[in-house]
């Protein structure tokens, strides 16, 4: 059992990435699935960018992650290196699943909407932060505060 626990404390970097991925996965499904086909804005700026796609069209995942590169710019410095590193590599991600995943709506009742989509955007969020990162966004304008 102890080499076990090693053998997963070694590879511990790994399964951060792993959870970083199937986080992104799981919360950009929820756009396409639930949210934007609905007109559901989430909170943060991928909320931003969902009322931006309803108004003019433009890609949420892309428009997300072009409004996130001032605040990643600006927070870089505060989160330290790997963190920030694993907040980019989650911001994109999250971002390009949101644009790439073309699956059609789950349903079309705005309550169901709502509920599954933030089940399934919480759960993504979730893994993300499990993994050791943020989707950088109004979490770093929220926390350049406290250092």
């Amino acid at each position: 059992m102890q080499r076990l626990m090693r053998k997963l404390k070694s590879n511990e970097p790994v399964i951060g990435y792993v959870y970083i991925v199937l986080g992104c996965a799981v919360g950009g499904a929820a756009y396409p699935f639930f949210l934007v086909p609905n007109g559901i804005a989430p909170g943060g700026l991928t909320g931003v960018a969902t009322v931006l796609n309803y108004l003019f069209g433009a890609p949420v995942g892309v428009t997300s992650l072009l409004l996130n590169v001032p605040l990643f710019l600006m927070g870089y410095k505060l989160m330290g290196g790997s963190f920030a590193f694993r907040s980019l590599i989650a911001t994109v991600l999250f971002s390009l699943f949101i644009d790439l995943f073309k699956f059609p709506p789950l349903t079309d009742d705005v309550l169901l909407a709502s509920v599954y989509g933030a089940i399934m955007l919480g759960v993504g969020l979730g893994l993300i932060l499990r993994g050791g990162a943020t989707l950088v966004g109004s979490d770093t304008v929220s926390n350049t505060h406290l250092r």
